[in-house]
Parts: C-alpha cells; sequence; structure tokens
C-alpha cells in the first residue's frame, strides 16, 4: 500500500435480531434420541439407493458372513461367501503369520474391489467393507 494509506472498512449486512435469538422454538432438543433417528441408524454395511432385492440378500448373506469374525477368520472363509470367484481359500494357520495375513488381505482387496469384480459389485463392496472394518478393528 503506497503512503500507508489504511484499507476501506468492510460493511457487513445487517443481520435481523430474530436471526440472532438462540432462545427460540426452532431449536431441536437432541438431549434424547427420537424413536425415528433410532430407526434410521445405519446398517454396518450401506445399502445402495434403489437396490434390488437380490442385492439386499447379497447385503444380508455378507452381514451373517462377517457377525463375530476377526480378520483372519474373514479371509480364511471369504470362499464362503463368494464362490466361484478367482479368490483360492486359505487355511486360517496360514494366516498367522502377520506377512501372510496381509499379503491375504492385500490379494482379497484386489480380488474383490467393486471395480475390479464387475459381476457382481454389490458383493465386491460389501466383502471389501467387511474386510476393511476387520482390520480396522485389530489396530
Amino acid at each position: 500500500r503506497e503512503g500507508g494509506a489504511a484499507p476501506p472498512p468492510v460493511t457487513l449486512p445487517h443481520i435481523p435480531d430474530d436471526l440472532l435469538d438462540l432462545s427460540g422454538p426452532n431449536l431441536i432438543d437432541v438431549s434424547e434420541p427420537t424413536d425415528s433417528v433410532v430407526a434410521t441408524a445405519a446398517p454396518a454395511v450401506p445399502s445402495p439407493v434403489g437396490e434390488a432385492p437380490e442385492d439386499r440378500a447379497t447385503v444380508d448373506a455378507v452381514e451373517r458372513w462377517r457377525e463375530g469374525k476377526n480378520l483372519r477368520a474373514l479371509l480364511a472363509s471369504v470362499h464362503l461367501v463368494a464362490p466361484n470367484t478367482a479368490w483360492t481359500a486359505r487355511s486360517l494357520s496360514g494366516l498367522l503369520d502377520q506377512a501372510a495375513l496381509k499379503s491375504a488381505y492385500r490379494e482379497a482387496l484386489l480380488t474383490f474391489h467393486p471395480d475390479k469384480f464387475p459381476d457382481q459389485p454389490i458383493l465386491g463392496r460389501c466383502v471389501v467393507d467387511a474386510l476393511i472394518q476387520a482390520q480396522r478393528s485389530e489396530r
């Protein structure tokens, strides 16, 4: 700024007092969850909008498969939920080594990624989501 001149003052628009009043009836009480909030809780594996009944069956099957399993158990049994795929079954004892577990996890993500699994993208997405969630819970 030449000559040390101060910048022009910024003029803010006037905000009506009723918009600044935080005590009015427009506030929502969030102290207790309502039934509608509880009923709309998201499932562990999100469902796509406008899904077909067979897609819902796939999501439900994957939910039943992943229930109560850790990452090793999921990798050892993924062939049960996704038969006839490029995935080769692995034994649970073969996944005890950390390096083998990491290798199998990466291979499963590549095998079942929805972009790489175009025949059954819903199944691929659900399997990948289940594996990622199991891996995060083991950290």
